[in-house]
């Protein structure tokens, strides 16, 4: 009786070893994976943040945009004015805007001009790096090729097919939506009798 106690004992007990064993490679499947993924993620994110960082430092710069204003009649008056009096020094259709456009992936239009120069990068997308490469671009077009405005306004109609930016006080760029394309017209100021005009701007000047 004594021996078959010690035998059931060694029993349970290689029993018990087994269990153990089964538990411990259970334990490994379980951990093996969450460690390698830990590992992967953080390296992912280490090699990520460099990227994050120089696109955070474009985003800041991204937020500077002209005001949305509807053409009243007191601006209809003042582009009746401008259209008839000052000297018309560029009249151009899918001329450099509308391929600054094109280049941001748009078709050139008013609407998409605006858009291209009042654009405002989203926030950094960590797992689209297409779409990152995209805002930075068109970001790029933006800072290189934004227009001057005394006023920081687009002056739209209310159809958005026209618009008109105050590059400066004797100089004024128009934008129209025409079935040839996108047409930009910049109008400057004639000198007055003392001969006294301010230099226009170069198309593409940036803004200061």
């Amino acid at each position: 009786m004594k021996n078959e106690r010690q035998d059931c004992g060694r029993e349970l007990a290689a029993g018990g070893r087994g269990f153990g064993s089964l538990d411990g490679s259970i334990k490994a499947y379980i951990i093996a994976p969450i460690v390698l993924t830990t590992v992967v993620v953080g390296g992912w994110l280490v090699l990520s943040l460099p990227a994050w960082l120089k696109y955070e430092h474009a985003r800041k710069g991204s937020f500077i945009t002209y005001q949305i204003t509807p053409i009243d009649k007191q601006f209809i008056a003042f582009l009746t004015e401008v259209q008839s009096n000052w000297a018309c020094k560029v009249d151009v259709t899918n001329g450099p805007d509308s391929e600054v456009v094109k280049l941001a992936g748009m078709a050139p239009s008013v609407h998409n001009l605006i858009q291209v120069f009042n654009y405002q990068m989203p926030p950094y997308r960590w797992f689209s790096p297409s779409q990152n490469r995209k805002s930075v671009a068109i970001n790029v077009l933006k800072a290189t090729f934004m227009p001057i405005s005394v006023d920081h306004r687009w002056y739209v109609s209310d159809d958005g097919h026209l618009a008109a930016l105050r590059c400066r006080t004797n100089v004024v760029y128009i934008y129209r939506d025409e079935a040839s394309g996108l047409r930009a017209t910049m109008y400057v100021r004639k000198r007055n009798e003392s001969g006294d005009s301010t230099a226009a701007p170069s198309v593409g000047e940036k803004t200061p």
